[in-house]
């Protein structure tokens, strides 16, 4: 979105908060768009004093900018950001996920109310799913403050481009994103136990492994421009996510990436998806899952779905957030003015 937004003529500063240990982004400047990464000390969730140290270290480096509209995608985010911004800037919330159910007990607990806290501040929010949309409606209450939902999308230059497929074994299942603990594991093992002629393909960064049959291979994480071959040499994708308070909230990028590419997808069934049932096979169990892997397709594999990319790529959504951005702005303005 920074990008996008910067390509419509807006200077724009991605500020990424990356604790030591962790590899940084960059720090460039594209044309109007300002990469700006800074090291934090770790651990700041389990240290309340590091926490402070390095919210007056980011407050001290964000003191001297001049902007009109601050994004947060985080419920501790507002604590980095001055006293005078919080006052002159038009706050949104970006709410891509159901960020407190990433944590357990006391943490969760804090994140909700750290939330809720945000939420009294901003000027409106942003939120990637209806059941998002929902949720925050629920903690506004009587708050009037406009929620609009903006779904993912695929990158529409990446996925018209020749893509050179990546040599996979045959035939096979192929998972791309985050590896963690949402992941139905139960229903990938027991199908790669019972088909050991499939290969399995895991392809993401992994937070959470176990310890699964030869058959299911993982191959970390790659860079973007490699996503569309793994999806090229994919027979079947699959989103294999266990149901629950975080995935439930989930609009998937890679779905929309596997549809831009006409494949043939094998998804857990939750509601936020059912919009896409002309696209997706949904399963609810492993019986379910084991007929549609083993089901025999016969469609063009990676044909370009050129109808699809062209109301759901990230161009479509950045002028619907930049619309969305302005009018909060200006009713602040007027505000301000009154």
């Amino acid at each position: 979105m920074a990008q996008y937004f910067a390509e419509a003529g807006h200077n724009v500063e991605f500020i990424s908060i990356t604790p030591f240990g962790k590899s940084l982004l960059s720090k460039q400047k594209i044309g109007r768009l300002v990469v700006n990464d800074m090291y934090v000390l770790p651990f700041s969730l389990k240290c309340s004093l590091i926490e402070k140290i390095n919210q007056l270290y980011v407050k001290w480096r964000l003191f001297r900018g001049n902007y009109d509209v601050v994004v947060l995608t985080n419920p501790l985010q507002y604590r980095f950001i001055p006293e005078k911004h919080l006052a002159k800037c038009t706050l949104i919330y970006e709410c891509m996920d159901n960020i407190p159910f990433f944590y357990t007990g006391l943490l969760r607990e804090r994140l909700l109310n750290e939330e809720n806290k945000l939420l009294s501040l901003v000027d409106g929010v942003v939120v990637s799913s209806d059941y998002l949309k929902r949720k925050i409606a629920r903690q506004l209450r009587d708050q009037l403050k406009p929620i609009l939902t903006i779904y993912n999308a695929a990158d529409f230059a990446a996925f018209i481009q020749n893509t050179q497929p990546v040599k996979l074994k045959r035939p096979n299942l192929v998972y791309i994103g985050t590896i963690g603990n949402w992941i139905d594991w139960d229903t990938l093992k027991k199908f790669a136990i019972n088909h050991p002629e499939y290969t399995i393909y895991m392809v993401g960064p992994i937070e959470h492994r176990c310890k699964p049959p030869p058959n299911v291979v993982f191959t970390g994480a790659i860079s973007h421009d490699q996503v569309p071959s793994y999806i090229a040499s994919g027979d079947k994708m699959l989103l294999p996510f266990i149901r629950n308070e975080l995935t439930e909230a989930v609009d998937p990028v890679k779905l929309y990436e596997y549809i831009g590419m006409s494949k043939q997808v094998i998804c857990a069934y939750w509601p936020e998806l059912e919009r896409f049932c002309d696209h997706v096979l949904f399963y609810r169990n492993y019986d379910e899952f084991q007929r549609y892997a083993l089901y025999k397709n016969n469609a063009e594999h990676s044909k370009v779905n050129y109808n699809f990319l062209n109301k759901h790529n990230w161009g479509v959504r950045a002028k619907e957030y930049l619309l969305y951005m302005t009018r909060l702005a200006n009713q602040k303005n007027e505000i301000k003015e009154g």
